[in-house]
Formats: C-alpha cells, sequence, structure tokens
C-alpha cells in the first residue's frame, strides 16, 4: 500500500469510529426520546386515573427513558473521540485544509457542550438546559457547516473526499433544520412529541449523509485532487 494512502487511513479510521458511535446516539436519541415523552404522559395519565378509582398505580420505569441515557452517552464518547482524532488530522492536510477542519473541532466541541446541557436537562428535569442544548447545537452545526463548505471547495483536498464533505455540508444543513424545529415547536404539549418525532427523521436522513461523507473521505486518495 501507498505509504501516503497508508498515513491517511491511519488519520481517518479513529474518525470514522466516533462517527459510528456519535452518529447512532445523536439519531436515536430523539426518537427514545420521543417515545421516553409519550409514555411517560401514559403513565402519568393512568397513575391519575388510579389515583382516582383506586386502582393500582403503573411504574413509572420506561425503557425508552433508559435507551435515551445509553445513546446521549454514546453520542457524547464519540464526539469525544472525533475531537480528538480531527486535531490528528491535521496534522496531514495543507494549512487552509487544515483551517477548514478545525472549524468542524470547534464545531464538535460546541456539540460536547450542547450535550452536557441536555445532560443538565434530563438530570434536573428542566427545559432551561434543553433550550441552551438547541442553541449551542444550532451554533455548533454552522461552524461545522463552514469547516464543510471550505473542504468541498478546496483545491487541495482529494477530490473523492471533496465529494465527501459535499455530503457532509448537506447533512449539517438538514441538522440545523431539525434542531430549529425542536426549538421552535418542540415545546407545544402532545404536538411537541410528534415534532420532536418528525425531527429525529431529518436527524437520521442528516446522519445518513454523515456515515456517506466522512465514508467517502476515509477511502480517498490523497494524491487524486481532480
Amino acid at each position: 500500500m501507498d505509504k501516503n494512502l497508508q498515513h491517511w487511513q491511519q488519520k481517518t479510521n479513529p474518525i470514522w469510529i466516533a462517527v459510528l458511535l456519535f452518529a447512532i446516539g445523536g439519531a436515536l436519541y430523539p426518537f427514545a426520546s420521543s417515545f421516553h415523552s409519550v409514555s411517560s404522559s401514559v403513565t402519568g395519565l393512568a397513575n391519575t386515573a388510579a389515583a382516582f378509582t383506586g386502582g393500582k398505580a403503573v411504574s413509572t420505569f420506561s425503557i425508552w427513558g433508559l435507551l435515551k441515557w445509553v445513546f446521549l452517552l454514546a453520542a457524547l464518547a464519540g464526539y469525544a473521540l472525533f475531537i480528538i482524532s480531527l486535531g490528528n488530522f491535521r496534522t496531514i492536510l495543507d494549512a487552509k485544509d487544515g483551517e477548514a477542519v478545525g472549524k468542524v473541532r470547534t464545531g464538535a466541541l460546541l456539540h460536547v457542550v450542547a450535550y452536557l446541557c441536555l445532560f443538565l436537562g434530563m438530570l434536573f428535569w428542566t427545559k432551561f438546559f434543553t433550550i441552551c442544548s438547541s442553541i449551542v447545537s444550532i451554533i455548533a452545526f454552522i461552524m461545522m457547516l463552514m469547516g464543510y463548505s471550505a473542504l468541498k471547495n478546496s483545491s487541495t483536498f482529494p477530490a473523492k473526499a471533496r465529494k465527501g464533505a459535499s455530503h457532509l455540508f448537506l447533512s449539517m444543513i438538514l441538522s440545523v433544520v431539525a434542531i430549529g424545529l425542536i426549538l421552535l415547536l418542540g415545546w407545544i404539549p402532545i404536538l411537541g412529541a410528534v415534532i420532536v418525532l418528525i425531527a429525529g427523521i431529518i436527524a437520521l436522513i442528516a446522519y445518513i449523509f454523515v456515515f456517506v461523507g466522512w465514508a467517502a473521505i476515509k477511502n480517498a486518495d490523497p494524491k487524486v485532487l481532480a
């Protein structure tokens, strides 16, 4: 194997593993959150009815609540590895491409902050941290959008990798739309759960583009620029 190609793959393989973690966790979290919200509402109504009728109370435990935590932690771990791996990837790139990857890395750091806010919101049952998480996530996606935009238009980034960056650019746009829906409409009772579910579907499509984009970058030949 060519040494340049081998070096490229050594730097991009950890990024791919990180993408698997945060994409799966991030894509499935909204679904688990939505189903947990519906489940909690139904359980609450059932227990209220039981209190009036003298019936047996329903357990408040929900598998969706547990999965919500699992997916959140997987996404957080994925972003941590992503940040470390992007820092290593920058060292083999042209200065301008390295700067673009730096913007993606900054966006990933902001995502960690957003997930920590989400974690605090779940821990203390307050909407304040959830709203903060959504706002920080939008800023993070915009930062990554700028980075991927520069990479897809770079003359020094490998040709196949530029195509991958184009997919990643599109994924960021879809992600901003998904987060925007949750931020603007997700607070509405009952309907909010449906909005979160729709946003989850959009996020799932976005993460598919993340898979495709980083797979293209990982499998690119650094010598082929056109």
